[in-house]
């Protein structure tokens, strides 16, 4: 997979900028290797090409490594609105089993942004278009704009 440039769909340039340079000093999500590809008024997008360091017993991508993706681009997701929340709560439920070498895409949305939560989904997606799993996730506020 070729190197992305996370792409700005309309936020804030500080904003997109902040959350760039965070994005570049995350070990953990260099080390899962999770490309953020855009970031827009409350969603976030990444892609993983899955390599074989991350697979389960079975032969296919651990179930950690698709929920760290679907709270990571949540977590992006309400980062565009301009505030810092932490996860409180988080579901996911999997459809399908993700391949070495397969390159799987993670959306992250906010539902609703309050005073003091945050509640968002994700749904992640193969290449070919498959569901691998959908999430939903309640964040905690803890710096707003």
């Amino acid at each position: 997979m070729k190197d992305i440039i996370p792409e700005n769909r309309g936020i804030p340039a500080e904003i997109f900028e902040r959350i760039l340079m965070k994005y570049n000093r995350s070990s953990a999500i260099r080390s899962m290797g999770f490309k953020l590809v855009y970031l827009g008024q409350g969603r976030a997008g990444l892609q993983l090409k899955v390599n074989e360091d991350f697979l389960n017993t079975l032969g296919s991508l651990h179930g950690g490594i698709i929920t760290a993706m679907a709270d990571t681009s949540m977590g992006y997701a309400l980062q565009t609105l301009g505030g810092i929340a932490v996860t409180l709560e988080l579901n996911v439920n999997y459809f399908a089993p993700v391949q070495a070498g397969m390159i799987i895409t993670s959306e992250g949305w906010v539902v609703h942004a309050g005073k003091n939560t945050i509640v968002t989904e994700a749904a992640l997606f193969s290449e070919q278009g498959d569901m691998v799993c959908k999430s939903r996730a309640t964040f905690f506020v803890i710096k707003d704009q």
